[in-house]
């Protein structure tokens, strides 16, 4: 007994699992420069402020974020002086 079917789609679907694995090697290489970017702004901000002035705040603010489904990654200061912030 021999049976026939057809497959419609496959090109479709073929284009569609490419562009899902392309998007989690995206999300990974942002999510590893965005963090190696708030780490270096971190080690920035210690050397930045000279002693006495220094309390750390500045560089426990500093934090990470990421939009986009993962494929636009966002440091930055959460201290109320920050130009960026727009909730302050």
């Amino acid at each position: 007994m021999s049976y026939k079917f057809t497959l419609t789609g496959d090109k479709e679907l073929q284009k569609a699992l490419l562009n899902r694995a392309k998007n989690k090697a995206i999300q990974a290489i942002v999510k590893r420069n965005t963090t190696q970017v708030q780490q270096q702004a971190m080690k920035n901000a210690s050397s930045t402020y000279t002693k006495g002035y220094s309390t750390g705040a500045t560089k426990k603010s500093i934090g990470i974020g990421f939009e986009n489904g993962g494929l636009t990654g966002i440091t930055g200061l959460g201290m109320a002086y920050n130009p960026l912030n727009v909730a302050a």
